[in-house]
This record gives structure tokens, C-alpha cells and sequence, in this order.
């Protein structure tokens, strides 16, 4: 995750290892645990694989509503 931005062919900060908060898709039940993917189009994290980038694994559980996880990058 980028901690700065930058022009094209600038240097930029880069969080690899770390816990975030991140918004999860509303519709997702999300264990701990769970693998979760980025969704780039609804800017949202999502169990859905398919068309999405892998993003880490969920440290905190979410119900079927808006919310936010916890999620391990690059596990």
C-alpha cells in the first residue's frame, strides 16, 4: 500500500507488512482468517477472487453489513 503518492517515474513510500483497516464489501460475511482480495473498481476488500487483486488475510471477522476489516497484507 503506497503511503505517499508520486508522479510516474518518482520514488514512492511502500507499506508491505503491516495491518490496515480497509472498507470490505457490504454483502461478505468475512471470517478471520479468510483470504480477501482488492477489488479496484468498488475500491472495497472482497472474498470474490475472480477479477480482483489478493490482498492479505482477515485478522478481524465482519457480518453481512458495511464495515471495515482488518486485514494482513502479503500473507
Amino acid at each position: 500500500i503506497a503511503v505517499n503518492s508520486g508522479l510516474t517515474g518518482e520514488k514512492i513510500s511502500l507499506e508491505i507488512e503491516k495491518v490496515w483497516t480497509i472498507a470490505a464489501k457490504t454483502a461478505d460475511v468475512i471470517a478471520v482468517g479468510d483470504v480477501v482480495y482488492w477489488d479496484n473498481t468498488a475500491k472495497v476488500l472482497t472474498l470474490t477472487s475472480s477479477g480482483n487483486i489478493y490482498a492479505g488475510r482477515a485478522i478481524t471477522a465482519k457480518a453481512a453489513v458495511a464495515g471495515t476489516i482488518d486485514v494482513k497484507i502479503n500473507v
